[in-house]
C-alpha cells in the first residue's frame, strides 16, 4: 500500500502475509450468428423416449398444480391445458 506505512500489498491482508485474493474473472458473452452454430447431437437424441415435456411446454402453475394432483384430491381446482 502507497499510504507511507512501508506496509506492501501481501502484508496488508489482516497482518498474515497472504497475498489479497484475486477477481473474479469476467464473463464476456459474444452473440452468436446463428447461421454458424451447427447441433451436435440429433434432435431425436436429446431427450429419451419417456421425456415428460410439461417441463418445458406447460406453466408453473400448472406443473404445481399436477403435482399437488398426483398426491391428494384437491378441491375447486383444474388443470387448463392449451393447444
Amino acid at each position: 500500500m502507497a499510504d507511507g506505512s512501508g506496509e506492501t500489498a501481501q502484508q496488508h491482508v489482516a497482518g498474515t502475509g497472504q497475498k489479497p485474493p484475486k477477481a473474479a474473472p469476467r464473463i464476456i458473452e459474444k452473440k452468436q450468428n446463428a447461421s454458424r452454430l451447427r447441433l451436435h447431437v440429433a434432435a431425436e437424441e436429446l431427450y429419451p423416449e419417456d421425456y415428460d415435456f410439461s417441463i418445458i411446454f406447460d406453466t408453473v402453475e400448472n406443473r404445481k398444480l399436477r403435482h399437488k394432483m398426483e398426491k391428494r384430491h384437491v378441491e375447486d381446482e383444474a388443470l387448463t391445458v392449451e393447444e
